[in-house]
């Protein structure tokens, strides 16, 4: 998950009105879908071997390109045809803490459907910032991604499958921006399906919009078919975000690859763990507000300690999205998916809205003491009382899944 730091820290209401929370507990229901073996054992599998053979993937380096050679073969032994696009750090896509001119790959799997008009796309990031070992971020993205990727080989479906896994995400979603803007007929994308930090937090969220979409209604029933109850959030809390100009970076959900398919008017859903149940809305890993993204804690110890929390949330995700796209309503559905903020996109904010989003922000920090506060239902299903500065008119399209 791309988190760029700068020296500034900015203070903005958090936009997550279609958010949705999957919180487990309990032993999960085994799918023995992939040669014999459940879900979370595939997952677990990817996970170590792919962190295991490389450690370090830092955008733009020898390990990097390395790792999505790597992954280019996984991806032709499941039968797919796999091929490796280069993306550089310059033009368009440079960015300035990177070497100019450095290579990253995007790795792509395509599968032709029986019918051929629409395309569905699934991706994850493969870099890793410079700390961890980028275990959680994201190992785990990359190896819910082989695992549904593995899963979905022998299914027949009725449009195009194009599974991807980007380099360069955390210097600012360069690999996953070349790659979107390279789709000649956006219109004919169903749906991109993102895959970011995705397992071993908290809680489990899918995003989709800032407000309520269709596919955010599809993937919420798919969720509740899977064994997940829907509870209504009412409370809109802020998040701290680095000071960026990215209009999009004040939205938890739009932190990652789905932004810049976004941008181009197609459809995302970015499923992603941690917890933003804290006083200000801070997103974490853990509700304690202990962090392991981007830290040295980001290691395959985190996922081995965490196993039994690790293996529910995988085995989870993966019959969510498996069974979502082997639907046979899932192309109906998508084809009536609605974007609303791919028209707020731009790659960099003018300067006077970045002006005036640190206005905003001091004018939040001054507020924050004296905003009123209400119960909220959250996790455990208890009422607690959360500070908030903002209120929000349709706070009551957030969704919360619990099991």
């Amino acid at each position: 998950m791309k988190k760029k730091i700068t020296a500034l820290i900015l203070l903005c209401t958090a936009c997550l009105v279609t958010f949705a929370a999957v919180g487990f507990s309990g032993a999960y229901a085994e799918e023995n879908d992939v040669e014999g073996e459940s879900f979370s054992d595939r997952f677990m599998y990817y996970l170590r071997d792919f962190v295991g053979k490389f450690p370090k993937r830092e955008a733009f380096s020898a390990e990097e390109n390395a790792a999505g050679k790597y992954l280019a073969s996984i991806f032709n032994e499941f039968g797919y045809a796999a091929s490796l696009t280069a993306v550089k750090n310059a033009g368009e896509y440079y960015d300035p803490d990177y070497a100019e001119g450095g290579e990253s790959f995007n790795v792509v799997a395509r599968k032709p459907g029986s019918e051929r008009d629409k395309t569905v796309i699934l991706g994850a990031h493969y870099d890793s910032s410079p700390n961890g070992n980028g275990a959680f971020d994201n190992g785990s993205g990359v190896a819910i991604l082989l695992t549904v990727a593995e899963a979905l080989m022998k299914k027949e479906l009725p449009f195009d499958t194009e599974f991807v896994a980007f380099g360069a995400e955390e210097p600012g979603l360069i690999g996953s921006q070349a790659y979107a803007d390279s789709i000649t007929s956006p219109e004919n994308v169903l749906i991109y399906i993102n895959f970011d930090v995705c397992v071993g937090g908290d809680k489990l969220f899918v995003y989709c919009e800032d407000v309520y979409t269709p596919q955010l209604g599809f993937f919420a029933e798919v969720i509740k078919e899977c064994g997940a109850e829907i509870e209504p959030r009412t409370d809109m809390k802020p998040i701290f975000v680095p000071a960026s100009i990215n209009p999009y970076y004040s939205h938890v959900g739009m932190r990652s690859d789905n932004r810049s398919f976004n941008s181009r008017g197609i459809p995302t859903a970015n499923f992603f763990s941690g917890s933003l149940d804290n006083d200000f809305g801070v997103y974490t890993e853990n509700p304690d507000g202990s962090g392991v993204m981007h830290t040295k804690s980001d290691t395959l110890s985190y996922f081995t300690n965490n196993e039994n929390k690790v293996r529910i949330q995988a085995e989870f995700l993966v019959k969510t999205v498996v069974r979502s796209l082997t639907k046979n309503d899932f192309k109906y559905k998508m084809t009536n998916a609605t974007v609303v903020s791919g028209s707020l996109t731009s790659y960099r904010y003018p300067l006077i809205a970045f002006a005036v989003l640190n206005l905003l922000a001091i004018v939040a920090v001054i507020l924050i003491n004296g905003k009123n506060k209400r119960d909220a239902a959250f996790g455990d299903g208890a009422a607690k009382e959360k500070k908030e500065m903002f209120s929000h008119p349709e706070a009551d399209d957030v969704f919360e899944f619990r099991k």
